[in-house]
């Protein structure tokens, strides 16, 4: 065992129930194991959609969180969070210390000042790639896993509900494809603003207008057409039923957002989708696609997103940097107003 010897406190934010987030503070005297290594957290983000199911009590009791919060079944207090950078402070007595000991690491961590994690869960930060680009990390690879779910063909014409991070993320990507057109659905002006300057040739439009264009969000003036692809991204019922109305007869509608508990009313069920041969795709992160197991694992889609990571360089994208100590202030205003940011960083200095 690999004992550290300075004293060091442990900074964390909890859950206690629902809408009651509480910062806790304790005196760290774990040691490490002959594997693990001590991470002093510089920056975690807070996945606003996700987190404020678990602030809202959203989130089903059955549900088992991911692997690396050890797929406990979901009870309060709880700690959530899943992106954590930092730099590696103290390694065991069977870890590489060139290889580890003060580098920069990325890892699937709540919110709190230090981390002691199993090497094989950490990720090394590339050289040229600032910790504000590298917490976007998790953001990237989901809009990555969207994009191969979509499976965009030349010509396509796509449409994006929702322009928080994934949104933004996965609209910027799309841009990289030859499409024929890309349109974006966003009621947020703030939102909306940024969406703008960070994605290039796309068409924007509120939810009032696309009830206005009669689902036709795609084409020119002369020619409106339906999409042959839509992704819901938004985490609004509605949209994920506007959604389903602006794709065509045998378009798919990749669904990325996580409802939770909340109930979901899909009048586009009883009308238009029976007749429309939609092919509804259930997009999420954790695991790669089945039609693409055989030749990708998440390595693989890791080293893309460090690549576009360093391309769109995200960290723009960042509403605001806080000191952990104002996370249940910052919890209340999310929660009141959810849209009025994008990107929220803890910071532990």
């Amino acid at each position: 065992m690999s004992s550290y010897t300075t004293s060091r406190e442990l900074v964390r934010v909890k859950f206690l129930k629902p809408f009651a987030a509480y910062v806790e503070r304790s005196n760290m005297s774990n040691s490490l194991s002959e594997n693990q290594v001590l991470i002093k957290t510089k920056f975690s983000g807070i996945s606003t959609g996700t987190e404020l199911l678990f602030y809202r009590g959203l989130v089903p009791e059955s549900l088992e969180t991911d692997a690396v919060f050890s797929r406990k079944p979901v009870s309060y207090p709880i700690s959530y969070g899943y992106s954590l950078v930092g730099t590696v402070v103290e390694v065991g007595n069977q870890v590489d210390p060139h290889t580890w000991l003060g580098h920069r690491v990325f890892c699937f961590s709540p919110h709190q000042s230090y981390v002691i994690c199993q090497i094989d869960q950490l990720l090394l930060i590339p050289d040229n790639v600032e910790f504000e680009d590298a917490i976007f990390l998790p953001w990237m690879e989901t809009a990555i896993c969207l994009v191969h779910d979509g499976a965009p063909l030349l010509g396509d014409h796509a449409v994006i509900f929702g322009q928080g991070v994934v949104g933004l993320l996965l609209a910027a990507l799309l841009c990289f494809f030859p499409l024929a057109s890309l349109s974006v659905v966003e009621n947020s002006t703030n939102r909306k603003e940024i969406s703008r300057s960070f994605v290039k040739n796309a068409q924007f439009y509120s939810p009032v207008e696309v009830e206005q264009s009669h689902f036709l969000l795609c084409g020119n003036n002369e020619d409106r057409q339906k999409a042959d692809m839509t992704f819901e991204v938004s985490g609004n019922a509605e949209a994920l039923n506007e959604a389903i109305l602006c794709t065509r007869y045998d378009g798919r509608v990749i669904i990325g957002s996580w409802f939770g508990k909340q109930h979901i009313s899909l009048p586009a069920i009883g009308s238009y989708f029976h007749r429309s041969h939609l092919t509804i795709i259930s997009s999420q992160v954790s695991f790669i696609p089945p039609h693409l197991s055989g030749r990708w694992d998440k390595q693989r889609r890791f080293g893309v997103a460090w690549e576009h990571i360093k391309k769109l360089q995200p960290s723009q994208l960042i509403s605001k940097i806080v000191k952990v100590d104002e996370a249940c202030r910052v919890y209340e205003q999310m929660d009141a107003d959810p849209n009025s940011v994008v990107q929220i960083l803890f910071t532990y200095d």
